[in-house]
């Protein structure tokens, strides 16, 4: 909201010619009958719609009272357009090994954050030809349902455990997704992050014999 002041008036009635004082440092010296108050206003770049104040006359002196309008309502009107922005991933790929215990996807909010807001996520599998398909709980630990961003806030991350198991699968892919933004943000590219896991188990075999199915010895 822009720097502005806000100008109100003390008014004084039937003081008899006595001075009259208000707290905060306003004093009606003899005969004065009305006084300013200046009141500086923060220029901050937050959305915050419309907010107010109430300004209370409290412990006239000098045998004065306070009249019927002793409070008076200052409405703050915000001049700032709101910006929630747009939820991307900051890469669309990541890999890790299986040995790895944890991999770490970072979700960005661009172009806007002066209000709060939240986004959902959820995972499958996204195994395509030689990759195939890893899921939660066999392969790889729990995602959040959301990321809370509050106002201000433009980047989150994400660790999710990886499963070292014993068995020889080969390599294997899943997907995180972003979805309803809340506040009026947005879903940008890339939505999705894809992770592989890249498997690190072997298998120790024979090799076939030349010529046959089966080893002779003489």
């Amino acid at each position: 909201m822009r720097f502005t002041r806000i100008f109100g008036i003390i008014r004084t009635v039937g003081t008899g010619g006595k001075r009259n004082f208000c707290r905060g440092g306003k004093s009606s010296p003899e005969g004065e009958s009305a006084k300013t108050i200046t009141v500086p206003l923060a220029n901050d770049r937050w959305f915050e719609g419309v907010e107010a104040f109430n300004v209370d006359l409290t412990g006239p002196t000098g045998g004065a009272a306070l009249g019927a309008t002793s409070r008076s309502k200052v409405r703050i009107e915000s001049d700032d357009v709101k910006l929630p922005g747009t939820f991307v991933f900051a890469a669309p790929t990541y890999s890790v090994s299986e040995g790895t215990p944890t991999v770490t996807l970072t979700v960005k909010r661009v172009g806007g954050d002066d209000v709060a807001a939240d986004v959902r996520l959820y995972t499958t599998g996204a195994g395509t030809g030689a990759v195939g398909s890893a899921w939660a709980g066999a392969d790889y630990g729990s995602v959040p349902a959301d990321l809370h961003f509050a106002r201000g806030e433009t980047e989150k991350t994400i660790v999710v455990s990886v499963t070292d198991d014993t068995q020889t699968e080969g390599d294997e892919a899943f997907s995180v997704k972003l979805f309803s933004p809340s506040n009026d943000a947005a879903v940008g590219d890339p939505a999705t992050a894809v992770v592989t896991i890249h498997d690190n188990d072997s298998t120790f075999y024979f090799s076939s014999p030349t010529g046959g199915s089966s080893y002779a010895v003489d």
